[in-house]
């Protein structure tokens, strides 16, 4: 089942021993487009969030590897 429109993909982390949910906003990439079909999420150990995502590559829809540089650099 897909979305039912287009909406903003925000990070959001949750710090378990202080209790503290924040979402640091919506996520864009540099041309202004959204991250669609986000399906995976990582921490690197540089901090940064790694997810699995699709976007337009050169007219074409495609599914690569996207870095977020992260709220835990």
């Amino acid at each position: 089942v897909g979305v039912k429109g287009v909406e903003n993909l925000h990070l959001v982390t949750y710090h378990i021993p202080g209790k503290a949910y924040k979402d640091h906003g919506p996520v864009f990439y540099d041309d202004g487009s959204r991250p669609t079909y986000v399906n995976s999420i990582a921490v690197g150990k540089d901090g940064a969030v790694y997810t699995l995502a699709r976007f337009e590559h050169h007219g074409e829809l495609i599914e690569d590897l996207v870095k977020i540089p992260g709220p835990f650099a």
